[in-house]
């Protein structure tokens, strides 16, 4: 694992630090936000960032570290367990623009899981990364297993990248039937929690994502008419 502060011996007597920016994380309105700050302390999110520079495409790629309550331990919810430490990459706008990480998990039953980011085509920002996994971390954590986390994941996908991927990952999930699919699966998953899920933010996301799907693969199955 990648150390986000990179130690440079210039001499035996001196030691160069190169530090990330710093990072507040706090809730508001079932999403968090991140504020630039001077460094860690020992209540609540923060975070390390480091980007690590483009090359000559605009293709680059960034670490950051999670820290909670000061510490850097991986972060515990419901069950879940999910890594402190973020890697991922982006290209910055020219044909398009992407943001990629991995989300690394262990899920209630034990079971190990790689979840990708979405959205996908979206904006290089370093808040928004840290803002994001946090996001994404308490989204999956409601689901009982990797199972079921994926197919959320797979439903998100297939309506984000139903044009065109550039994530070999998503290769085999970019179809209407498998999005069909998951839209099915999840408006039972609605029907059946809405009345006991107390976070109503939670059940939003399941909502929009089931009538998003339903709206785009709508439009592909018209455009399939006889005019």
């Amino acid at each position: 694992m990648k150390a986000v502060l990179i130690l440079s011996l210039l001499d035996n007597s001196k030691t160069n630090i190169i530090m990330g920016n710093f990072y507040k994380l706090n809730k508001s309105l079932g999403k968090y936000r991140a504020l630039r700050t001077n460094g860690i302390v020992n209540i609540g999110f923060y975070a390390e960032f480091s980007d690590n520079g483009m090359d000559q495409y605009n293709d680059g790629s960034f670490d950051a570290n999670i820290y909670s309550d000061g510490e850097l331990v991986d972060i515990e919810i419901n069950g879940w367990t999910f890594s402190f430490h973020i890697e991922g990459r982006y290209h910055l706008p020219g044909s398009y623009k992407s943001t990629s990480f991995c989300i690394e998990a262990v899920d209630p039953e034990g079971t190990e899981t790689s979840i990708y980011s979405t959205p996908y085509y979206s904006y290089y920002r370093e808040g928004d990364v840290l803002c994001s996994y946090l996001d994404l971390i308490h989204m999956y954590s409601h689901f009982k297993n990797a199972d079921v986390a994926q197919k959320f994941y797979q439903l998100l996908r297939s309506v984000e990248g139903k044009h065109v991927t550039w994530r070999s990952v998503d290769s085999d999930i970019i179809k209407p039937e498998i999005g069909i699919a998951q839209a099915e699966f999840f408006k039972e998953f609605y029907e059946k929690n809405v009345d006991i899920c107390k976070d109503k933010f939670f059940l939003k996301q399941i909502r929009e994502a089931v009538n998003n799907a339903v709206d785009a693969f709508q439009e592909g199955i018209e455009s399939y008419k006889i005019s």
